[in-house]
């Protein structure tokens, strides 16, 4: 059994395809078809919507998040997203959604991670996030979990709401 089977918190590259999509995002799913097509590609995984929905799973950050398309002035928007991105970067990863992060990083002491985002709506047809999220090189198991969630808390960076703004997404 595989650990995609077993946890959806974390799919490795070679599980993952075109099919997955709305479950890794449009870079995840795209390293998979890579993979799969027999093209090099680094060793990874994605942590999944199930990861973010389990660390976003809280009523003041769902009210926030939902405010957002009500907002109508830069100041506003920019409030709000602070307000977003502190209280996700103050939360934990529940217990399990953890574990299955660290049990799937290689224990050798050298090993470093890139931590990138793969958000579902980031390559749209009539939007690119190129760009837009925050991006971790280097990093070193012991900081993974917590780039995992700064990674994701930049899904609310002032460019990235103002964009989402601007092209009503």
């Amino acid at each position: 059994m595989t650990l995609h089977q077993t946890q959806s918190y974390v799919q490795w590259f070679e599980e993952t395809g075109r099919k997955d999509l709305a479950f890794a995002g449009g870079k995840g799913a795209n390293l998979g078809v890579l993979v799969h097509a027999g093209l090099p590609v680094s060793p990874g995984l994605v942590v999944t919507t199930a990861a973010y929905r389990a660390l976003t799973d809280d009523t003041e950050i769902q009210e926030l998040i939902e405010r957002l398309d009500s907002l109508d002035t830069a100041d506003a928007l920019s409030t709000t997203a602070a307000e977003i991105r502190a209280l996700i970067q103050n939360r934990s990863f529940d217990e399990s959604a953890e574990r299955a992060i660290t049990d799937a990083l290689d224990s050798d002491a050298d090993t470093t991670y890139a931590v990138r985002s793969s958000a579902t709506a980031e390559d749209l047809p009539t939007a690119s996030f190129a760009g837009q999220h925050d991006t971790y090189l280097g990093v070193p198991d012991a900081d993974v979990v917590d780039r995992v969630r700064d990674c994701m808390a930049s899904l609310f960076t002032d460019r990235t709401v103002a964009y989402r703004a601007r092209n009503d997404i």
